[in-house]
């Protein structure tokens, strides 16, 4: 790391201004990234909080005489944790909790409201 003296003679460091250009900040001593501005994932949701969101979503829908989808499903856990639970997961815990009349193949019939 090289120091240069600024126009009024206070010491500036290349990987400041490099971190200041690309977005990343370095730490000047150890040279890790700072506490908060990491890049690393976030953790993933754990199978408890996951079933717990599906349960809970499962009955405020069937509360209201609606079904839905495995797509559906699928985008309401992107909204919900945010790239924190993976399709397959998700594909997982709606096999096991899904109630039967929603597994039903092919097309809804208009008058069932579903």
């Amino acid at each position: 790391m090289r120091e240069r003296p600024d126009a009024e003679g206070e010491v500036e460091w290349d990987a400041v201004k490099q971190g200041a250009d690309t977005g990343l900040s370095a730490n000047l001593e150890g040279g890790a990234a700072r506490p908060g501005l990491s890049i690393r994932r976030k953790a993933p949701v754990s199978d408890r909080e996951l079933r717990s969101w599906y349960q809970s979503r499962v009955s405020e829908l069937t509360a209201c005489g609606v079904t839905s989808s495995g797509e559906q499903d699928w985008e309401a856990a992107k909204r919900e944790f945010s790239g924190r639970v993976t399709r397959d997961r998700l594909r997982a815990v709606r096999k096991e909790m899904t109630p039967e009349h929603w597994k039903k193949q092919g097309r809804r019939s208009a008058l069932s409201g579903s």
